[in-house]
């Protein structure tokens, strides 16, 4: 597990900042909603915010599933020529998706793996070499993340923490899935906890944790962990073509194409919503009397939402 510190920067008190969680692009496969989820996404979300950062929670490519890395890694074990040459095809699928991820480069917290892993022959992951080339850090599977929300011109900061991950739940039911991402991180006591991967997505409080003061008088502190589950931009249903049909002008009927089922549709499973999330921090603070002396006090107080978001409901034209 990864531990680590990200300091965020608080130009303009008014302003906040908004932390968005995606992942589950699979850039490459059929599903990927690029034109839809994704554009929505950016064009929308990301550039209306005035402060924002990521946490991208892994799988940003299709390269390669599960299936396939362990036959090829099998054929390529004792041929590295061979590696070497399926290791630049793959470098330039990578650099297309640093391409599309190049919008908030520096603004990017981390990358965590996922189960479409890559492992170059020099032994660097793919989640590696897209952290390396857009200037953060691979965080691993799990991570934890302390945010240090710095204010300018202050010497005052406070902080925020994130246990983050890819996850590993799935599930027909979105209640199934969340109970299995409770239990992957029970022992776990932070802010927001995010998993990715489910293909479902959901926000809620499911504990507030009473911990013992360790200093200062007697009492208790209370954490109110709040729980973010991120769906991703994959379709898991398409139209029902491999290949579009065109009207016959003669005949004046549908012809080419064929009918074609996705994987979720032969496993039963509902489609999966094209969703990501955010966390947004606005700080206030309130000016109060100290007790028995002169003078006052200010007390910071942080004010979080977190939120899924999705593509608008499209009403055509007007």
């Amino acid at each position: 597990m990864l531990n680590q510190v990200f300091d965020l920067p608080i130009q303009v008190w008014g302003d906040g900042a908004d932390i968005w969680f995606v992942g589950d692009e699979q850039e490459g496969s059929e599903g990927f909603d690029a034109k839809g989820a994704w554009s929505s996404f950016v064009e929308h979300d990301w550039k209306s915010s005035k402060n924002p950062y990521l946490i991208h929670i892994g799988d940003p490519s299709d390269w390669l599933r599960p299936t396939m890395r362990d036959r090829i890694g099998a054929v390529l074990i004792k041929d590295r020529s061979a590696k070497r040459q399926l290791d630049d095809i793959v470098r330039k699928h990578y650099d297309s998706v640093c391409e599309r991820l190049a919008f908030a480069e520096g603004r990017i917290i981390g990358m965590h793996e996922g189960h479409h892993e890559y492992e170059f022959l020099s032994g660097m992951s793919s989640t590696t070499y897209l952290a390396e080339q857009l200037k953060t850090i691979n965080m691993g599977w799990l991570a934890i993340t302390r945010i240090v929300f710095n204010f300018y011109n202050s010497c005052r900061s406070a902080a925020y923490m994130v246990a983050s991950s890819h996850g590993n739940a799935s599930g027909k039911a979105t209640s199934s899935v969340a109970k299995s991402m409770e239990a992957s991180m029970e022992d776990v006591i932070c802010d927001l906890k995010v998993q990715g991967h489910a293909c479902r997505s959901a926000n809620w409080v499911p504990h507030t944790y009473r911990m013992p003061k360790r200093q200062g008088p007697p009492g208790m502190t209370e954490i109110v962990c709040r729980h973010l589950l991120v769906g991703g931009f994959c379709k898991s249903y398409t139209d029902g073509w491999a290949s579009h049909p065109v009207k016959d002008q003669k005949s004046n009927k549908w012809v080419g194409g064929r009918p074609k089922s996705s994987y979720a549709e032969q496993r039963n499973l509902s489609s999966q919503p094209q969703m990501w999330g955010v966390a947004r921090f606005k700080f206030r603070r309130e000016r109060k009397k100290i007790l028995n002396m002169p003078g006052y006090t200010d007390k910071l107080f942080i004010d979080i939402e977190t939120v899924n978001r999705g593509p608008a409901v499209e009403q055509g034209e007007w």
